[in-house]
């Protein structure tokens, strides 16, 4: 724990909102790091939970094992505007961010600051999914993985010099989902010519979250932000299918929906190639199990690829870039 009045070494800073079960065990993760020689205080902004997340607060900051200053926002305004509360009230010269469904590993903030060197504004860690979860590598589950410095820096594991962040002006408070304000901070800063770092040895283990196509459906509208994000950045695209299309399937499926759309207005040989969409949609996609079940999955796998088309030109519309 860090001196009365001096300054720690980083400050780790997390928005939540109604996670106060997830919370619990990232409060016992960054415990085990005070134990690991780094100084460091946790600034955590509720962002307008209706769970009992100050309490879990509460109770961490009684075992006095580290720093926490609680900042709470009485309505969600979304994770850009509680991280930029979160950093600009820590005090440390570095800002380390993750999640409330993350668990860093021993040696998480340790390895993250000794990434540092002079001309480096930004480390990203390296995140996996948490071992042994139920769901992993499903169809409709849901986590983050980063194994390498690919052009996205998610908050769930990065590093900022505070000074970066404050000459980058923090998060875009634009983004109000939690997509792409993470990624467009890093470029932002990066403009500034600051260098960025990945250190494999600063892991952060990713909650897994089960298979549920309802709630895969319902989170498309967050995904299109990424439409912001190109706009902003169009070195981006290279990271999407042909530089327009937010992945393959989408191509597969606007294939599909020509064939029937050409199956009900001509003849049954337009009809027989529906098929070869279907045999494609196997070829690119892992299915296992019983053929009723890798048919079910197939026909939720294109309805929700038909239903993020919608979404995508919706806010390609919106946002006057293109990306389907």
């Amino acid at each position: 724990m860090p001196e009365q009045g001096k300054a720690p070494q980083a400050s780790v800073v997390i928005a939540t909102r109604d996670r106060m079960r997830s919370l619990d065990r990232l409060f016992g993760a960054l415990e085990r790091q005070a134990h690991e020689g780094v100084e460091f205080e946790v600034v955590l902004v509720d962002d307008g939970s209706r769970d009992g997340t100050a309490e879990t607060a509460s109770r961490f900051a009684a075992r006095k094992i580290c720093p926490l200053r609680y900042i709470r926002l009485e309505a969600s305004r979304g994770p850009a505007v509680a991280r930029n509360h979160g950093w600009r009230a820590a005090r440390a010269p570095i800002i380390a961010f993750t999640d409330d469904d993350c668990l860093p590993e021993s040696g998480w903030l340790a390895s993250g600051l000794a990434a540092f060197s002079d001309g480096i504004g930004v480390v990203q860690g390296r995140t996996q999914a948490q071992p042994g979860a139920e769901g992993y590598g499903e169809h409709f589950s849901r986590t983050m993985e980063a194994r390498e410095e690919d052009g996205h820096y998610p908050t769930c594991n990065i590093f900022y010099r505070r000074e970066a962040l404050e000459r980058a002006g923090g998060f875009d408070e634009t983004f109000r989902r939690a997509c792409g304000e993470d990624t467009d901070l890093a470029w932002r800063v990066k403009a500034l010519d600051y260098q960025s770092r990945f250190s494999a040895n600063a892991l952060v283990f990713h909650e897994v979250r089960p298979p549920s196509f309802r709630i895969f459906l319902r989170e498309r509208r967050r995904f299109a932000d990424q439409i912001l994000l190109v706009k902003r950045h169009p070195q981006l695209r290279k990271f999407y299918y042909r530089r327009y299309f937010y992945q393959r399937s989408h191509v597969h499926a606007i294939a599909t929906l020509g064939l029937i759309a050409v199956a009900t207005t001509v003849a049954s040989p337009a009809a027989a190639m529906l098929p070869v969409v279907w045999l494609d949609r196997f070829r690119h996609t892992t299915l296992s199990g019983s053929w009723p079940h890798r048919l079910l999955v197939a026909a939720q796998l294109l309805v929700g690829d038909l239903w993020e088309l919608v979404v995508f030109c919706y806010c390609s519309i919106h946002y006057r870039s293109i990306l389907i």
